[in-house]
């Protein structure tokens, strides 16, 4: 976040560029007959000088004072002007404020802005009393344009946010001059920004620009720490650090923290803010979190709370603590190794488990909801290191009662992962995601993909309509008879000819698994990964 602080008295003037927290460049300056003209060649010169324009600008603030009445109005109406014509969001802060350390008080009761924006600002009268200030009339509310009513040259101005605060004043000694310094009002105005959610500091036209027209400035991208401050505010969360960034978004490590001691490990998604303006990853995103708020099963990744702050749509949801599929292979490749037979159909069988569930959703009415997953992928299967199997990322899933796009106009899912329905954008129905987890299960078996080396769709068609599938058990010779039969037929290319439930994979596995007797899943996933990493 970029970050343009004024601060004007009637002799003296200073400008201090920010990113973040982080001071760039801050230029003092003289007032004179020019003053108006000037600071406007001054702010233009601190910017081009670190290679920016006003357009990169993403927040203004500007001193209330103290000073003179004529040095508060140029600061004021310099800023107003470049928040309107700009469109840039703008907060007023008191000098007071951010000199706490080194300032007397001038008078016995003052004035004090509480919070503004570009149109009106909302006063409350104060004294100060032992240290403390004690309020006497609040919440006046005053349009800037009529300023001149409510203001006496030299009177003092205070920012204390949403609520007056206590100012230690540690120097008491009268301060005869006064040198503006826009460092501090810059620090100031970043607190107030993170701290006053309720406050609307949106631009609004000041009169004095009535008929100026301008054109709405594009919103620049999100910062992680931006997104952080934003987050961090709104759901009283802390964050701890990004897990992993895709081409849709991030995902971050937080803790929720609530009364009495209460925390919670979370997860929380977001779009990337680059893709913002597109309507149709904002609806997918949207529907992703409205759809998997019901589907409440162990298998898959739970969603706690969708919400939109400044902007930002964020998913709280569940945190797994683990490994995903592709990580793990990755893993096992380093070692010349694959998952062996009983963790493959492990996984295999829970993921099936939460296909079936979110295949045989319904309404409250009873009446189905067809969903289908559409991206069932190493990257999206989570094993805990408890050995709990997840199923996550519902981001392109499709159900009746979601208006997505149409599917044959709009091939859903990534490559290689794909059945030959999705790739021939002939419709998909709950066989598609039969066939994409045996893909993933002949991976993990092999360490090989079924369709490598694609490039493109047109690459993937040529595959599937020239090559046959070449068993798993022919790259890998310690897969059994049985689990080779499973995933051939999860991999016939004629939908008709697959397993044509989720469940019937499920079973088949099962009788795998549990042939010779009992088993205890979630231990032999727990101890494989612990082999795996160690």
């Amino acid at each position: 976040m970029k970050i343009l602080a004024i601060e004007t008295s009637s002799t003296y003037g200073s400008i201090a560029l920010f990113d973040e927290t982080n001071l760039i460049q801050e230029t003092p300056f003289k007032t004179n007959e020019n003053f108006g003209q000037n600071i406007f060649l001054y702010i233009k010169e601190i910017l081009s000088s670190n290679n920016l324009s006003i357009k990169d600008i993403d927040l203004i603030g500007v001193s209330h004072g103290p000073g003179s009445y004529t040095g508060l109005r140029v600061g004021i109406t310099c800023a107003n002007t470049l928040s309107w014509v700009n469109k840039i969001p703008i907060i007023g802060i008191s000098s007071l404020f951010s000199m706490a350390i080194n300032t007397t008080i001038l008078e016995e009761s003052v004035n004090a802005i509480i919070y503004s924006n570009p149109k009106e600002a909302f006063f409350g009268q104060y004294k100060f009393e032992n240290n403390k200030w004690k309020t006497i009339i609040t919440d006046q509310k005053i349009q800037w344009n009529d300023l001149d009513d409510h203001i006496t040259p030299n009177q003092e101005f205070f920012y204390f946010g949403n609520k007056p605060i206590p100012i230690e004043i540690k120097n008491s000694n009268t301060i005869s001059e006064w040198t503006p310094k826009a460092e501090s009002i810059g620090k100031s105005v970043l607190t107030a920004f993170n701290t006053n959610t309720e406050t609307n500091f949106g631009t609004i036209q000041p009169n004095y620009l009535k008929d100026f027209e301008v054109t709405p400035k594009k919103k620049r991208a999100m910062s992680d720490t931006d997104v952080i401050h934003v987050l961090s505010g709104e759901r009283k969360c802390r964050f701890v650090r990004k897990l992993v960034t895709g081409g849709m978004g991030s995902i971050y490590l937080a803790k929720q923290i609530g009364v009495a001691g209460f925390s919670k490990t979370v997860a929380i998604k977001t779009i990337h803010p680059n893709r913002l303006c597109e309507d149709m990853v904002v609806k997918l995103f949207l529907d992703e979190a409205k759809l998997v708020a019901d589907l409440i099963h162990e298998n898959i990744v739970q969603v706690y709370d969708l919400g939109k702050q400044h902007d930002l749509y964020y998913i709280i949801m569940e945190y797994v603590d683990g490994k995903s599929i592709s990580q793990i292979l990755l893993q096992l490749q380093n070692k010349n190794k694959v998952f062996d037979n009983t963790t493959a159909c492990v996984i295999g069988s829970k993921i099936a488990k939460a296909l079936h569930y979110a295949h045989s959703k319904t309404d409250d009415n009873g009446n189905p909801l067809g969903i289908v997953h559409r991206d069932v992928t190493p990257g999206n299967i989570m094993i805990s290191t408890e050995g709990v199997v997840k199923l996550a990322d519902f981001g392109i899933a499709k159900a009746l009662h979601i208006d997505g796009p149409d599917e044959k106009k709009m091939i859903m899912g990534k490559l290689p992962y794909m059945s030959p329905e999705q790739i021939h954008a002939l419709g998909t129905d709950s066989r598609t995601d039969i066939f994409t987890l045996g893909l993933v299960m002949y991976e993990m078996l092999t360490c090989k993909r079924v369709f490598d080396d694609i490039k493109n769709r047109k690459d993937l068609i040529h595959k599937m309509n020239n090559y046959r599938i070449i068993s798993p058990n022919k790259i890998n010779p310690k897969i059994s008879d049985d689990v080779n039969a499973v995933i051939m037929k999860s991999l016939n290319l004629d939908k008709e000819e697959r397993y044509q439930s989720a469940e019937d994979f499920q079973n088949d596995l099962k009788l795998i698994l549990y042939g010779n007797g009992f088993i205890d899943p979630q231990l032999i996933l727990k101890d494989f990964l612990k082999k795996t990493y160690t």
